[in-house]
C-alpha cells in the first residue's frame, strides 16, 4: 500500500526467471517504488496474504512452472478486485488470444517481453493512479456515508437527466 510518509508505492514482481525480477526490481526502486519479488505463483500468494503485505501492484509473468501467472492471477481475483490491486501481466506470449485470455482472466494490462521500460513505467504510473483514485472516490463514499447516518436530516437528490427524485430512508420517515 502507498505509504503515506514517503509517497512509495508497493509493487510484487512475479517471475519465475531471477533475471527478469532483477532487471525489473532495479528500473522500478530507481523510480521510487518500493519492490518485493517473488519466484512462482504460490510464493506470491504466500506474500500477498502476508498481514504487512499491502501491496499496490503486481507484475505478473504469465508462463511459470507448476501454478501459471493465469492460475495465480484467478487465485488474486478471488481475494482482490481489479480496482484494489492491479495486476499487469508481464509475458512473453504477445498472441491475441493470451492477452484476451489475461484480461478475462482478470488482468488490468498486458506488457509482452522483451520489454519496454519506457512503456512498462507509464502503464504502471496509470495503473497506480488509477488505484490512488479508486482509494480516494471509496474514502469519499465512506465519509459521507459516516456524515448521513450522523445526521437527523434525510437526503434527497434528483437525477437531472431523467428527472429522477432518489430519497433515503431518513427522508421516508420524516416526510411520509
Amino acid at each position: 500500500m502507498q505509504n503515506a510518509e514517503t509517497g512509495r508505492s508497493s509493487i510484487l514482481i512475479v517471475d519465475d526467471e531471477s533475471a527478469n525480477r532483477e532487471v525489473l526490481r532495479r528500473i522500478l526502486e530507481r523510480e521510487g517504488h518500493h519492490v518485493t519479488v517473488a519466484g512462482s505463483g504460490k510464493e506470491a500468494l504466500e506474500q500477498l496474504l502476508l498481514p504487512d503485505a499491502a501491496m499496490d501492484l503486481v507484475l505478473l509473468d504469465q508462463r511459470m512452472p507448476s501454478l501459471s501467472g493465469l492460475d495465480t492471477l484467478k487465485q488474486i481475483r478471488q481475494r482482490y478486485r481489479t480496482s484494489e490491486l492491479p495486476v499487469i501481466m508481464v509475458t512473453a506470449e504477445g498472441e491475441a488470444s493470451s492477452v484476451v485470455q489475461a484480461l478475462d482472466s482478470g488482468a488490468n494490462d498486458y506488457i509482452t517481453k522483451p520489454v519496454e521500460f519506457p512503456v512498462l513505467s507509464a502503464r504502471v504510473r496509470t495503473q497506480l493512479a488509477q488505484l490512488r483514485a479508486e482509494r480516494r472516490l471509496r474514502d469519499s463514499e465512506r465519509r459521507y456515508a459516516l456524515t448521513a447516518l450522523g445526521s437527523n436530516d434525510g437526503f434527497w437528490e434528483i437525477n437531472s437527466a431523467s428527472g429522477r427524485l432518489n430519497v433515503d430512508q431518513r427522508w421516508l420517515d420524516m416526510l411520509g
